[in-house]
């Protein structure tokens, strides 16, 4: 549960770095097309933390957070800057614990798994 929370706060709180000019981003910028920039972040040690899209300065598309082993440990989508789409939560060992719809930007449901894939909680609001 607290590798979760930790996730969901990590997607959250590079949402407020997404105004930011390109070049006050802390990681790496890549231009890709037009207004689209590829940015990604990195812990300490070097190792990557969380790959994502830029369009506008918005969060756009996929973006994936990583532990310090390298391991998936969120699958996230954006548009326009709001959470959009199925997000998936996983745990250090890379199994499915949790996974999440929003619509524009706001929590449709959420559905929680125990260590065999077995659905253990199912939320809708």
């Amino acid at each position: 549960m607290m590798t979760f929370l930790l996730n969901i706060m990590l997607m959250s709180s590079t949402s407020q770095n997404a105004a930011m000019p390109y070049a006050e981003l802390p990681g790496q910028c890549i231009q890709l097309t037009g207004d689209l920039v590829e940015v990604v972040y990195y812990y300490p040690n070097g190792s990557i933390k969380q790959i994502g899209f830029l369009e506008n300065g918005n969060k756009t598309g996929e973006w994936v957070s990583y532990n310090l082993e390298g391991q998936i440990v969120v699958k996230a989508y954006f548009e326009n800057n709001l959470k959009e789409g199925k997000w998936k939560v996983y745990n250090d060992e890379g199994e499915l614990q949790y996974k999440i719809q929003y619509r524009n930007g706001k929590k449709v449901w959420a559905q929680e798994y125990d260590e065999s894939g077995n659905t253990t909680a199912f939320n809708y609001k």
